[in-house]
């Protein structure tokens, strides 16, 4: 008898650069597990996860962290900080323009919390920079995104079997998954 694979088996193709920033992004995600945060969400779950992160973010920032929030494009960072109260800038998602932008970037604030919005838009080019950033700065990082989004993406979803916190149903559990920031 024949066994079927565990999984989706199809060809993959990509660059060399693209597979070097794959490999970066999961040597940092796994060195950062402690402060990685995928939130997740279904069909029609979106505002509900939405406002337990503006639930967090309000107790983030009455403890006094600084909290960033990156969008993949100038409409999501306007709908994301309406409903979240989060300030939120938009950077190119992929490509090496968004890289190049995101290197340049002045560094996180150190021990502040750092959310990615639709973290599906997001290759691992423009993750990488994200990740390192967090990294040097102490940063909690909280990875949003839809979990369909996040299962199809390779790298998303192995950021995600590392993430030692995903998102809980409550706004309390969400505090106590991030209260290892200093």
């Amino acid at each position: 008898a024949t066994a079927i694979p565990a999984g989706r088996v199809e060809s993959r193709y990509t660059s060399r650069e693209v597979a070097e920033a794959e490999h970066q992004v999961l040597s940092l995600a796994d060195a950062q597990r402690a402060a990685l945060t995928v939130a997740s969400y279904g069909p029609a779950e979106r505002a509900g996860t939405l406002h337990w992160l503006s639930v967090a973010a309000a107790q983030w920032m009455a403890e006094g962290k600084s909290i960033v929030a990156i969008a993949p494009s100038r409409s999501a960072a306007t709908s994301f900080e309406a409903m979240t109260g989060i300030e939120t800038v938009s950077r190119p998602a992929r490509g090496s323009r968004g890289a190049t932008a995101l290197r340049q970037r002045a560094p996180f604030p150190r021990g502040s919390v750092v959310v990615v919005a639709e973290a599906q838009c997001f290759g691992p080019v423009s993750l990488g920079p994200i990740l390192a950033s967090c990294g040097e700065q102490q940063a909690r990082l909280v990875l949003l995104g839809s979990s369909w989004g996040i299962e199809r993406s390779p790298v998303l979803s192995g950021v995600a079997s590392l993430a030692e916190a995903h998102l809980p149903e409550s706004p309390d559990r969400l505090l106590a998954a991030t209260a290892t920031i200093d």
